[in-house]
């Protein structure tokens, strides 16, 4: 949503195909409301403004958190004991239990059965 130049090629090409249909984990709302929160993130709108607009523009839905996605966290095994980030842990249910990938620069996401474009 904010142009990250980051991005790889195929990500943004994927991102940018509106034949696909886009998904924002709750949990991806929830980690930046507290990063906001505590002054970590800085935006150019108020939270409550920017984001729903972001959402709207870019014609992104958001994947609520269900009990199926909080079983497959409680059976998620710890391949890697430094990473326990509570955040990715449910983004990565969430991808295994609705069959759909994860765009994320973090390879950490490799060590679970999922897919992951953006940073490969």
């Amino acid at each position: 949503m904010t142009g990250d130049e980051q991005i790889i090629n195929d990500a943004k090409l994927y991102i940018d195909n509106r034949d696909n249909i886009r998904y924002l984990s709750m949990a991806s709302l929830w980690e930046l409301s507290i990063k906001y929160s505590s002054g970590k993130l800085l935006l150019m709108e108020p939270y409550e403004i920017l984001i729903p607009r972001l959402l709207q523009i870019n014609d992104i839905h958001i994947l609520n958190i269900s009990i199926e996605h909080m079983s497959e966290v409680a059976n998620l095994p710890f391949p890697d004991q430094n990473h326990r980030d509570p955040f990715d842990r449910l983004i990565i249910a969430q991808s295994k239990v609705e069959d759909i990938l994860v765009l994320s620069i973090d390879s950490k996401f490799d060590l679970y059965d999922v897919e992951r474009l953006w940073g490969k």
